[in-house]
């Protein structure tokens, strides 16, 4: 088993909306673990997290990175999807600014985002806005489905290694991909980056 522990993970302390989402997702994480009849050790011995962080996680104390939440996922064989379906979706939702549930997902990145599609079973995908700080080449990522970003403020790099392809992306530029490629991302400028995220399917 790995050491990773909080590197996948924030600690919340944060609003009233991030903290029923962390509790929520935590309760969903526990029984799908539960139903699955998997201890906690044997939890982190297939997942590569320590037996600490998890079980913050599924108290609500820490919140897991999407990565993270992969792992969870197939351990468990649970979709992730599932794991965070927080409300049924409805058929019309208004989301005012000051109103949009605030979500940071790893600690490593310290980006925030507002969520402000609909959130559920009904939902077929999720739109937030993202305030990066400036980083470095971040690890590789891959997911399913796929992404749209419009770049609002500051710049923004994604590497695709497998294709050798870069894009640089500015105020204004767009991007859309197949998440399932595998690809890294820096935000260049010392100001940081906000950016505006479409992905399908919904992630949250």
């Amino acid at each position: 088993m790995s050491d990773k522990d909080q590197s996948g993970a924030e600690n919340q302390t944060g609003t009233p909306q991030t903290d029923v989402i962390t509790s929520e997702l935590g309760q969903r994480i526990r029984s799908a673990r539960k139903r699955r009849r998997i201890s906690l050790a044997a939890f982190a011995e297939a997942t590569g997290y320590s037996v600490g962080f998890l079980s913050q996680i599924e108290t609500g104390a820490a919140l897991p990175s999407l990565s993270a939440l992969a792992a969870i996922a197939s351990t468990t064989a649970t979709d992730v999807r599932d794991l965070l379906d927080i409300t049924p979706g409805a058929s019309l939702t208004l989301t005012r600014s000051s109103d949009a549930p605030v979500l940071t997902l790893g600690s490593a990145s310290g980006s925030r985002f507002r969520l402000f599609s609909a959130r559920g079973t009904r939902a077929t995908f999720s739109a937030m806005i993202e305030e990066a700080p400036q980083a470095a080449l971040s690890e590789t990522f891959q997911f399913q489905g796929e992404r749209f970003v419009l770049m609002l403020d500051g710049t923004l790099t994604i590497t695709l290694p497998a294709s050798g392809g870069t894009c640089h992306l500015q105020a204004g530029d767009a991007l859309h991909y197949r998440a399932a490629t595998p690809h890294q991302r820096s935000v260049d400028d010392q100001d940081g980056a906000v950016m505006f995220w479409l992905t399908y399917p919904a992630i949250i």
